[in-house]
Formats: C-alpha cells, structure tokens, sequence
C-alpha cells in the first residue's frame, strides 16, 4: 500500500509532487493555485524522464488513479509508448484558437482571446483532459462572474464552447457541452438597462457640407486630420485620441483598435477606406511620436475636437457624428447588422457576435468605403467665420 491515502491526498495544499512511494512513478502534483492532478513519471531506455497526466484529483478518487497509472505503466513497459494523452483543456484552447487565427495580422487578439479563458477557466478546469471537462465544470467557472460580470461571463461561456466544439471536430471528444443547459444551471441575468446620452448630432444630409468645411478649419492641420479619422471610420473620439502608429496596416487597410481601449473589451477591426488611409498616411508623416495625434508627444485633449467643432459654429459634438453615420447607414439600406458591428455595439447573441468579429470587417468595408464616398459628395463651400464659444458648457 503506498503512502498516500484519501485523507492526506485532501489535506495536503502545499504546492509541489507527492509521491505514492511504491516504486511505480505514480505522484500526486498540487500546483500554486492549490489544484491537484494525478502523474505518472516514465523513464525510456536512454533514462529521459517524461511525465504522463492521469487526470485530475477533483474528479478522479485515488483507487481509479491509481488503476489508471498501473495500466498506463504496463502500456508504456510493453511498448516503449502510451496512447496519446488527450489534451489538457488549456492545450486545447490555444490550438482551438490558433486553427481559426491563421494569418491574422494582429497577434493581440490571439493572446486577449485567451487571457480570458486563462483568467476565468483554466484555475478550474485548465489542466483537466478536454474529454473529462463536463458541463458542472463549465457551471463552476461562470459562477462567480455570472451576476457580478455579465458580459465577461457572456464571453467566457462562448469561448469555451468554441473550445469544446473544435474538440469534438478533432475526435477529442465525443459531443459538445449544451451550453442551454449550462445557463439553465445559472440564475437569470437581469436585462440591461444603460442609460444611454444622445450626442448632438449632425443631420446626415448636412455631413458632407461640414466634411468639406473641414479643409477649411483654422484649426492646426493634426486636428483637422483627427476629426477627419473620426468621422470617416465612425469610432469613438476617444479611440482617435490614443491611436497609436502601430494600430494601423495601411497596406491591408486595417485599423485594429486593442480591446483595452474599447468599451466592449473586445478587439475592434476598422476597415479603412483610401481617404482614412490617405489621412493616417499624413498624420504619420507630421511627427515621429507613438501616438497619431499629440501634442508633444501626448495625447490631444478629450475637448480638442469638440472645441473644434464649436469654432466653425456648430454645436454638435464629434461622437454624435456615430449617430449620424447610423442615420446615413440606414437610409442607405445597410443592414443593422453591419452598421451597428462598424459602431462596435454589443451583440448579445455570442454566436452571432463571434461570427461578426471573425467574418464580417471584410463585408463592412464596402460599406465604409460608400461612406467616404458619400461625405465627398458636396463641392467645399465657404465656412462661416470662426469664433471663439461664448462658453466651453457641457457637451
């Protein structure tokens, strides 16, 4: 009989291998978050050392382990190999990604696609096999987030579907986790209700009249360009503000805004269309600073280009020009769908979102490209003089 037993197999926490002393190589391994995973050490003819996982302590008693790691032993003692272990869910996570993220241009997706999982999953289920990962295990890790974190929890549960599924493909698994019944085991989410503050904004038949009073501007040439950006790819200002150079394949046209820096968390890609590339062409050329827009070498004020817009007497502000690329968008007979992907909203179906994000920036680029098109539309006309705000208000 080894020395490990059910009780000392609880109670022992402190991270490190314990061996069960028989001779065998069988061990039990307790990692830095505390969980702990049944090990068989092999050693082949040359005495190279490999570790075999046998599976995961949570789910699999001491006895069935250590009846796992005996026929394992025998397999590898006959053969000089064992079956091909399945790969831990954390493996098969990232080779998940990878088949889907071949040729991506902005490696930053791939690792925040995955830093949720690693935040939220793996501590649960990590480095447990893909085929042992069962749906009470995909219940414990949304648990926590679930009320407090809806969103990330919405993210969360449609990656790790994206995971079982690519399992399944890949003969891993023999079915897909019903993620139904997963939220069934969880309590409602309440609907969302945002308190949403309509920007001012310009109406969009009058757009291209104050797109042609932008050349215009006295405002130094680096605002005018921003505004420009702004309005031509429809982002936040806020995205403007802190575009960095690196951001930007102008050769693939393509702006890829980190998801850090969006409301949604998400990685936004911007198709552009030639005037945005012209414009960030020129906005390169102006200075040597990381940032696109700066004031020596910092980012340009939040009310730069409101204040802007004030000057040449208007009294919208620059985010409401979302709404007008809405309106515009609509009128047009663009699809929601399209438009509401080119504001970056949220889609609450994660299927749906999922299949946005990964296939559709090429089908909004047509769209993006209409858009350009359609501010140039006017002939430039005199701007009204500019004047100074008779007062900064609130916008």
């Amino acid at each position: 009989m080894g020395k490990l037993t059910v009780k000392k197999v609880e109670a022992l926490t402190e991270p490190g291998r314990y061996s069960d002393n028989d001779g065998s190589g069988f061990h039990l391994r307790v990692d830095t978050q505390g969980r702990k995973y049944w090990i068989l050490r092999v050693a082949d003819q040359s005495g190279k050392r490999r570790d075999i996982n046998i599976g995961s302590a949570r789910t699999m008693t001491l006895s069935a382990a250590r009846e796992k790691a005996r026929q394992k032993r025998e397999e590898f003692e006959n053969t000089g190999a064992v079956t091909a272990e399945k790969p831990t869910f954390a493996k098969a996570a990232k080779l998940a990604h990878e088949s889907r993220t071949v040729g991506y241009r902005n490696p930053k997706h791939v690792v925040q696609w995955l830093s949720t999982l690693e935040t939220h999953a793996n501590p649960v289920m990590g480095e447990k096999p893909i085929d042992q990962v069962t749906r009470a295990d995909v219940v414990e890790v949304l648990t926590p987030i679930w009320l407090k974190t809806p969103e990330t929890a919405r993210r969360v549960l449609q990656r790790i579907d994206r995971v079982m599924r690519w399992a399944v493909g890949n003969n891993h698994c023999d079915k897909r986790i019903d993620m139904d019944l997963v939220r069934d085991a969880l309590p409602r989410q309440p609907k969302r209700r945002l308190s949403v503050r309509r920007m001012p904004s310009v109406p969009w038949k009058d757009a291209p009249a104050f797109w042609s009073s932008i050349a215009m501007s006295h405002s130094s040439p680096e605002i005018r360009l921003a505004l420009s950006l702004q309005i031509l790819t429809a982002v936040r200002p806020g995205n403007v503000r802190l575009a960095k150079r690196e951001q930007f394949d102008l050769s693939a046209g393509v702006w890829s805004i980190p998801g850090e820096e969006m409301k949604a968390g998400e990685m936004h890609e911007v198709p552009l269309s030639a005037e945005a590339v012209k414009i960030v062409r020129a906005a390169m050329q102006m200075h040597n600073h990381q940032l696109l827009f700066t004031v020596n070498g910092d980012p340009i004020s939040v009310d730069t280009l409101r204040m802007m817009m004030r000057r040449m007497g208007r009294s919208e502000t620059p985010h409401g020009f979302r709404s007008t690329f809405k309106e515009w968008a609509r009128a047009s007979g663009y699809n929601d769908e399209l438009s509401e992907l080119a504001l970056a909203h949220t889609d609450p179906n994660d299927v749906r979102a999922a299949y946005a994000r990964d296939a559709l920036r090429e089908e909004r680029r047509p769209m993006m490209n209409a858009w350009a098109d359609f501010l140039a539309a006017t002939p430039p006309t005199p701007a009204a003089p500019e004047q100074e705000p008779a007062s900064a208000g609130h916008a």
